[in-house]
């Protein structure tokens, strides 16, 4: 009897084995740039053109964007609609805060292309190729423990 239980197991063992080679595990998806869900409220992005800076605020009650991905830093996003095919530089300026956390930048492409703007202090630029008539969206996060006012320029080279 001893003997079957091994013939059995062995012979499970190997067909296991016969199958497709494990898979490696694929990382998750980024999260979706827009719309940002916040309870039941669907947050729209702000409006933006090539060629205009705008002061604005990240709010106390800022949604958090990617809370599957950074639940503490809470959000404002653009949207810009390139008006050429180029490259669009973004700054961002901001009060420096001591002892508080920077805000962060990023720019993205309605493909899920992502670009992290860095650690650099204020200002801040970061640069994205564009297409024409393509959208794209810049997103702020603030991790201030009050309301965080940042300015953003862009510029098509």
């Amino acid at each position: 009897m001893k003997r079957w239980i091994g013939v059995v197991t062995a012979a499970l063992g190997l067909s296991a084995c016969q199958g497709a080679p494990p898979m490696a595990p694929t990382a998750p998806a980024p999260p979706p740039i827009v719309p940002v869900v916040q309870g039941q409220l669907i947050v729209a992005p702000t409006s933006i053109a090539v060629g205009e800076s705008v002061v604005a605020r990240v709010e106390m009650d800022a949604p958090r964007c990617f809370p599957n991905w950074d639940s503490l830093g809470r959000c404002r996003q653009f949207e810009l609609s390139a008006n050429a095919t180029g490259t669009l530089a973004v700054t961002m300026t901001w009060s420096a805060v001591r002892g508080e956390w920077d805000p962060e930048l990023f720019l993205a492409d309605a493909d899920g292309f992502w670009l992290w703007a860095g650690e650099r202090g204020s200002p801040r630029t970061a640069t994205i190729s564009v297409d024409r008539n393509r959208t794209y969206y810049l997103i702020v996060m603030s991790y201030l423990p009050a309301v965080q006012e940042i300015e953003l320029s862009t510029e098509l080279r």
